[in-house]
């Protein structure tokens, strides 16, 4: 799912360009029409790009997990298994 991210990106970015223009907001009944898909799109979009910084910030502290630095090493194995447990909330 994570994978659409960047079309579902692009279909929001389309809609909010044609929520815009002052023809389709003289046309009300194709404004209702885009506004009832905008508000169906962007909780995806809004969960999808959660997720995705919930990934990254995983892999990110994974990579910190093997540091030098003892603190800092410490640090990211301590967050890995809450991030764990947000991502797989995130999936649901």
């Amino acid at each position: 799912m994570i994978k659409k991210l960047p079309e579902f990106e692009r279909q929001l970015a389309e809609l909010e360009e044609k929520l815009s223009d002052s023809s389709v907001m003289k046309d009300m009944s194709r404004y209702k029409e885009l506004m009832l898909e905008r508000s169906h799109l962007v909780p995806v979009v809004e969960e999808l790009r959660h997720l995705s910084d919930l990934m990254k910030n995983y892999q990110e502290n994974q990579i910190l997990s093997e540091e030098e630095d003892q603190e800092i090493a410490q640090m990211a194995k301590e967050e890995i298994p809450q991030l764990k447990e947000e991502i797989e909330k995130a999936k649901k």
